[in-house]
């Protein structure tokens, strides 16, 4: 029985594939951080928005500065809410895009060991069908042996029994005589 194939540098693609589960953890990490970075930016948008129309509204209607002066605060805090969060998604962003490319690079990595262990994989087979045919190319050959030394048998004790044939029918002669004597006459 021919042994299992077994790829020798199975464990160094094993620590590929966890160095690539490991990269893949940590860019989705970072994209759910950049995701709520983006709902919290567009929260404050909303909410910027809302307290813009209400000192629009308070505009025009019957004017307490003390509103205004507290909606404008609140607004100038927004935007600089607005900002903070702006640069965190924009570190964040970077961030994504390094650990991406650490993802592709590791992908790469495992990809390379996979085409190797394949390639390996195809050579084994060609070997295994090689061996196979040379065993088979023996046992034919060990067959056509034993069947011409058969046949070299037959042949020879088909011999015997002729010499044995013409021996009785020329009285006895031995089967040198008997090869000697002429069949024609």
């Amino acid at each position: 029985m021919a042994k299992k194939f077994r790829f020798k540098l199975a464990p160094v693609l094993k620590y590929r594939e966890t160095i690539q589960e490991e990269r893949r953890t940590r860019y989705l990490q970072i994209q759910e951080m950049r995701n709520q970075k983006i709902r919290e930016l567009e929260a404050l948008k909303g909410e910027a928005s809302a307290a813009v129309e209400s000192m629009v509204d308070a505009q025009t209607g019957t004017m307490d500065v003390s509103r205004i002066k507290l909606l404008n605060r609140y607004i100038t805090g927004l935007n600089v809410s607005q900002q903070q969060r702006s640069m965190q998604l924009r570190s964040i962003e970077g961030e994504a895009e390094k650990r991406r490319e650490e993802l592709v690079v590791a992908r790469k990595d495992v990809r390379v060991m996979e085409k190797l262990q394949d390639k390996r994989l195809g050579e084994y087979e060609y070997e295994e069908r090689r061996e196979e045919t040379k065993t088979y190319d023996e046992i034919a050959s060990q067959a056509h042996r034993r069947r011409s030394i058969q046949e070299g048998r037959n042949a020879g004790l088909g011999a015997m029994r002729t010499q044995a044939i013409a021996a009785a029918a020329y009285g006895g002669a031995s089967s040198g005589e008997a090869s000697s004597i002429n069949v024609d006459a």
